[in-house]
């Protein structure tokens, strides 16, 4: 990883409303981002132009990019719906493919991931988490729902779990991260309860598991990000930092693909970048507003990373910034103009509606 600080490579322009995820293409090739407006926007990270935007009826609260098949995003939405496109190349001229595959749920979905292969699909909504097998983006089987997880010291029975974020592990096992209910891993085949970890703190945010599939870390709402080994499975460490008690909504992490790296969301106006060896903090990526809880990484190239953050609750102001390692990149303010999908110069944007016929 480069020793240079990191800057802003481009700003991104186009959401009215909180940024709630923000997701890049396993090619490298796109951004997606999802916000509370309903819209779903995909930039190109060649031109940082709009190429794709998608509209649904409801705040869009979860997407993934589909592992196997280009250009397929699966998200999720606050109304519960669950939707597939998949986009043709920009310079072509092919219709899109949309779809919505889950539209009874009655919880907002607040994550969706998939195995590395593309053939299972994990939803959280709510208190339940939901299985599907998917042979192809355009059939779904095989739906089954895990059970409740094991009630914890300072949760009874009578409080309803909560599942923040899923991820499938190397054995083929699930983890789920739930607020109040801990960790828990869950074989998938028997839909059985294999272990789970009582939290050191009661409320987790998020949560994402290390490249090395050596621990859980998650997100609290108290003090910081905690480290759970998988293996043992127990609590391993805390790497601590200010967090607003007054802010409810979860903070993102994720790792950097060499795991050296934590990206962290935050409440008071920066992500930031933490050394996974030294607990330090590296750099803090400072943003306009107080809530950041959207953040990717992904590598452009051979020593370089990118790094997106959007921000939330600034409304015409909401913006995804995106930082680069690379110092001999173009500027912010040599790109900056370009990046606005209000402008009219972008061409290819394509806006879709949910359809949904009458009873």
């Amino acid at each position: 990883m480069s020793s240079s600080p990191y800057t802003v490579l481009t700003t991104l322009y186009g959401h009215t409303n909180s940024i709630n995820v923000v997701r890049s293409s396993p090619d490298g090739r796109y951004l997606a981002s999802g916000g509370e407006d309903g819209t779903i926007i995909i930039y190109s990270t060649r031109s940082w132009r709009a190429v794709k935007r998608y509209g649904s009826l409801s705040p869009v609260s979860a997407l993934v990019w589909h592992p196997t098949t280009p250009s397929t995003i699966i998200f999720g939405c606050k109304n519960g719906d669950v939707e597939t496109v998949h986009f043709q190349d920009p310079e072509g001229g092919d219709a899109d493919y949309r779809r919505v595959w889950v539209d009874w749920m009655n919880d907002p979905v607040a994550w969706i991931a998939m195995d590395v292969d593309g053939a299972t699909v994990a939803i959280s909504h709510g208190p339940e988490v939901t299985i599907f097998d998917q042979p192809t983006i355009s059939l779904w089987n095989g739906m089954k729902t895990l059970p409740p997880p094991p009630s914890v010291a300072d949760s009874g029975d009578d409080i309803t779990p909560i599942a923040r974020s899923i991820h499938f592990l190397k054995d083929g096992s699930l983890l789920v991260s739930y607020l109040e209910h801990g960790i828990v891993c869950w074989d998938l085949k028997s839909g059985s309860l294999k272990w789970n970890i009582v939290p050191r703190v009661r409320y987790i945010g998020r949560s994402c598991v290390s490249p090395d599939g050596k621990f859980a870390v998650v997100s609290n709402m108290y003090d910081g990000v905690d480290f759970y080994s998988i293996s043992t499975p127990a609590f391993s460490h805390t790497i601590q930092y200010r967090v607003n008690p007054h802010v409810n909504s979860p903070i993102p992490v994720e790792f950097f693909p060499d795991g050296r790296i934590l990206l962290v969301g935050g409440t008071h106006g920066s992500a930031r970048m933490v050394d996974t060896q030294t607990s330090e903090t590296i750099q803090l990526l400072p943003h306009s507003g107080d809530l950041i809880q959207a953040v990717n990484v992904y590598q452009a190239g051979s020593g370089e990373w990118i790094v997106s953050v959007g921000v939330s609750e600034l409304g015409s102001e909401t913006a995804i910034k995106v930082w680069t390692s690379n110092t001999g990149r173009s500027s912010e303010k040599d790109t900056q103009s370009t990046t606005n999908v209000a402008d009219e110069r972008i061409v290819n944007v394509s806006v879709h509606f949910l359809y949904r016929p009458l009873p």
